[in-house]
C-alpha cells in the first residue's frame, strides 16, 4: 500500500484461475461435502470484505473476481477490481446470496437444510453479511448431519430415501403454491 497524489493505492499480486460460474454449475460433478467447504469459504471471505468500503466488497464477490482452485481447495480474489458505485451492505448480502446459491445448487440429493438456508438467504430477511454469517455457522451444521445420515445408508436404501424426499418436497410446493389464500378479516 502507498499513497498517490492524495489516494491510497493498494496493490495485489494478480491471481489467475477458474471463475467461480465455470466451477460450480448446474450438472457439475462436486461432492457435498466440497460443496460445504467452498460455501464456508465464500462465506468467511464476505464476511472479510463487509469491513471494505461497499464498492470494492460487491465488486469482490463478482463471478469473474471469484476464482476456485479445486486441486488446493481454495477460493481467492481476482482484486483487480473496478469499484461499482452506489453499493450497501444489502448489495453485499445479495451478491452473496448468488455465490452461495451455485455453489449450494439445488440438487436431487440436496438435503433439505440446504435448501432451507438458500430460501432464507434468498428470502431478504438478512441486511448485512454478519447475521447472516453467524446463520450460515448453525446451518452448516444441520445440513452435514443431514448429508452424513443421508450417506450413511446403503446405495439402494439411499435412492429409495432421496426418490420418497423428493416427491414430500414436490407436494409440500405444491400444496402451497395451491392453497387458498386467506382473505383479510376473514373468520377462521
Amino acid at each position: 500500500m502507498f499513497i498517490s497524489e492524495g489516494a491510497l493505492v493498494a496493490v495485489f499480486r494478480a491471481v489467475e484461475g477458474d471463475d467461480i460460474d465455470s466451477v460450480f454449475y448446474k450438472g457439475a460433478d462436486i461432492p457435498w461435502d466440497e460443496r460445504l467447504r467452498y460455501a464456508q469459504l465464500v462465506m468467511h471471505l464476505a464476511l472479510s470484505v463487509s469491513d471494505y468500503p461497499h464498492e470494492v466488497g460487491c465488486a469482490a464477490l463478482l463471478s469473474r473476481n471469484l476464482l476456485v482452485f479445486r486441486s488446493t481447495g481454495r477460493i481467492a480474489v481476482n482484486y483487480a477490481v473496478l469499484p461499482i458505485e452506489g453499493m450497501n451492505a444489502r448489495e453485499l448480502v445479495f451478491l452473496l446470496g448468488d455465490q452461495i446459491e451455485k455453489i449450494l445448487l439445488k440438487r436431487f440429493s440436496s438435503a433439505d437444510a440446504e435448501i432451507e438456508f438458500v430460501q432464507a438467504l434468498k428470502s431478504g430477511a438478512y441486511k448485512s453479511v454478519p447475521p447472516l454469517y453467524s446463520f450460515w455457522m448453525e446451518a452448516q451444521k444441520e445440513i452435514k448431519a443431514q448429508y452424513e445420515r443421508i450417506y450413511k445408508k446403503s446405495a439402494l436404501t439411499r435412492s429409495l430415501y432421496l426418490v420418497f424426499l423428493n416427491i414430500r418436497r414436490w407436494f409440500r410446493r405444491t400444496f402451497r403454491r395451491n392453497a387458498p389464500k386467506k382473505r383479510k378479516g376473514a373468520k377462521a
